[in-house]
């Protein structure tokens, strides 16, 4: 989700708004001169190149009286209109007029957006401010002043914004859009999804605000409508990259979606975002020398405090630097101490934040990568497409749990609980079997094991922290049949402060209620807690309940290591298969049901075998410990060796796919 900032106005008066999309305008309005202090009348001459649109002539002629006059606020200003039309850099020029007119508001707004492009954010929060003071009756500068807080993440004081832009113009739609998003980033998802329905009832074909709700209402559980949301994006452009992501990501949690109907959406749609885009014809330079030391780039959004994040720091730290380079080109929007991690942890770092897939490809190339691997392609704001470019010549799928549907994508990299030999699910890659494809580092500041709760309580608890996009009314009706078969028993629910969300709240006690489960048993729990307060949570729970079809993945991995075991329903696809392929490496397929009803009597087994809910729950860290879901150099290894038989193929046969590959 992109905030929705205004255009600069270098001329004067009319100011043209840019929606959600990110994308600048080129067709700004401009008005007049009109409201600058009195000038020499050689200014009149230099307004009519202006709107005579003799850019580079305004320029040189607004350059030579400022030989004169340097101090002449009219001249910096005519000069940034002439450099802006031309698309040169004018943040110089945007500065030194707002300093010499510190009284024209529209300077020292347009100095806040040229400020905000370049991320100095601070400094154009203070230019807005100062545009205000001069002129508080300005929605547009209330809502860019939203955006730059958004951007400090201010989210509070972004709302504010917004409300003071609303207030002067209650039809701002931008406006509500923008506040909607800074609501989400509160998570108070019920007034994001009104901002979004208000921006939406101003102008229905607002494709951004469609595709905005429908994010709000996947974190609400509102699967259904969250689809329709996206689709309605998608109609009114269906360009729209974030809406086409957005969506596909979304069939990922529908429990009645075929193989075949996900393969053709995915294949579908990733040829239309891929329209734009050209393939670099241009041969590899890169040594053909199979045992040759080898240059690796990763790509993804998720350097930073984020699942992905954590479950490849092992993997970059094990990396064998006497035979492998390695190379992070870094979507991050929002670095944290994690992203210094990884900076500090590789040979070279590269930001590809506002560069183009095209672009990126080609800095990719000159960088001569051997090997580029995309991590969670789909999700959050990541970068698969580069891949349609060919960036490198291996290129291999990491951590996305799906077909990228790009034909330039080479490999997916999984394992044979994940991706077995009669799996129904289509890919456009080569499927790469690793031995284990699923590794976590535990944190050493986990709480301790606390004994099972219901020796205390006299009842059993089932839990679930799963997000709750995953938690659809099917998931509903099958944690309903297990709390009929063991009727004492109480179930908790938590994720983040959704059930904060009044709405939310009564939607899910009103979808247990149509199962015959009563408000009383169950605990739908809101807190914003910090990682150990979190996990904490655990000494509350004494079975786990899995979502499907999308399992949980680092929310299995931390019941288990809290000692809380997990009952999973195994299905079709990969999202489908994690919880799955974690138990079966510990040994605990007995937890795994192939169908519903051996669900509910795994559950029920467990739920009437306290003792050996004890055993389990003392034991289970230590299983996790030694087994290969903890085996971080093991992993590195497994990988490495997969990333030399990838580059001998290359060099023996020129990349060709063929078969699936197992170690």
């Amino acid at each position: 989700m992109n905030v929705s900032r205004n255009d600069p106005c270098p001329c004067g008066s009319g100011l043209k708004f840019k929606k959600c999309c990110g994308k600048n305008s080129n067709n700004a309005s401009h008005g007049t001169f009109a409201s600058a202090a009195p000038q020499p009348i050689e200014f009149d001459r230099l307004v009519s190149l202006f709107h005579a649109g003799r850019y580079g002539e305004l320029e040189h002629q607004a350059a030579s009286l400022l030989e004169k006059f340097p101090e002449s606020g009219l001249s910096w200003k005519l000069l940034c209109a002439s450099l802006q039309m031309q698309g040169k850099n004018a943040l110089r020029a945007l500065q030194m007029a707002a300093k010499f007119l510190p009284e024209d508001a529209e300077a020292h707004n347009n100095l806040g957006l040229a400020l905000q492009d370049v991320s100095q954010i601070e400094s154009a929060v203070a230019s807005y401010r100062q545009s205000l003071r001069v002129n508080p009756d300005d929605a547009a500068v209330w809502n860019n002043l939203g955006t730059a807080l958004h951007d400090l993440g201010q989210y509070e004081g972004a709302v504010g914004s917004y409300h003071s832009a609303l207030r002067l113009k209650p039809d701002y739609a931008v406006a509500y859009n923008n506040r909607g998003i800074a609501f989400q980033e509160l998570r108070r998802y019920d007034d994001a999804v009104v901002s979004y329905r208000r921006a939406l009832e101003i102008d229905p074909d607002y494709a951004e605000a469609h595709c905005n709700l429908g994010i709000a209402l996947v974190r609400l559980g509102q699967l259904d409508d969250a689809i329709n949301s996206y689709l309605t994006a998608l109609k009114i452009n269906p360009d729209s990259l974030d809406a086409n992501r957005a969506y596909l990501a979304a069939l990922l949690y529908q429990p009645a979606i075929t193989s075949d109907t996900l393969f053709e959406k995915i294949t579908s749609f990733t040829a239309r975002m891929c329209l734009g885009l050209r393939e670099i014809n241009r041969p590899f330079p890169n040594s053909l020398e199979p045992c040759r030391k080898l240059r690796i780039g990763y790509v993804s959004s998720d350097f930073r405090y984020h699942p992905v994040g954590r479950n490849i720091m092992p993997l970059i730290g094990c990396h064998d630097r006497s035979k492998f380079e390695i190379y992070l080109y870094g979507n991050v929007l929002k670095p944290d101490s994690v992203t210094e991690w990884f900076k500090g942890a590789v040979a070279a770092w590269r930001s590809i934040v506002g560069v183009s897939d095209q672009d990126a490809a080609e800095m990719i190339r000159r960088d001569g990568i051997d090997i580029l691997v995309f991590l969670a392609g789909r999700f959050d704001d990541n970068r698969p497409l580069i891949a349609a470019c060919r960036a490198a010549p291996v290129q291999v799928s990491f951590h996305d749990p799906v077909s990228s549907g790009l034909k330039g994508m080479d490999y997916l990299l999984t394992d044979h609980a994940l991706s077995p030999p009669d799996t129904k699910e289509r890919f456009t890659e080569r499927l790469f079997h690793l031995p284990t494809f699923y590794v976590h580092p535990p944190s050493i500041d986990m709480p301790d094991v606390k004994a099972p709760p219901a020796r205390v309580n006299g009842y059993v608890t089932f839990g679930s922290f799963n997000n709750l996009s995953k938690v659809n009314e099917k998931v509903v009706a099958l944690w309903s049949r297990v709390l009929h078969a063991v009727p004492d028993a109480r179930l908790t629910i938590k994720y983040q402060n959704v059930f904060g969300n009044e709405s939310t709240r009564r939607r899910y006690l009103g979808l247990f209620q149509e199962q015959g489960i009563e408000a009383r048993r169950l605990d739908l729990v809101s807190a914003s807690d910090t990682g150990g307060q979190h996990l904490a949570r655990y000494a509350g729970i004494d079975i786990a309940l899995d979502t499907f079809p999308f399992t949980g993945s680092t929310t299995t991995f931390e019941a288990l290591w809290m000692g809380v075991p997990v009952v999973s329903l195994l299905g079709d696809h990969m999202v489908a298969r994690w919880s799955g392929a974690m138990l079966k490496k510990l040994k605990l397929d007995e937890l795994v049901a192939r169908d519903e009803a051996g669900y509910v009597n795994i559950a029920q087994g467990l739920a009437q075998d306290l003792d050996r809910l004890e055993s389990l729950r003392f034991s289970l860290r230590e299983r996790v410990a030694r087994s290969p879901l903890c085996d971080e150099q093991g992993r590195a290894y497994q990988i490495e060796k997969a990333f030399r038989w990838m580059w001998a193929k290359w060099c023996a046969e020129g990349g060709r796919i063929g078969e699936e590959v197992s170690l």
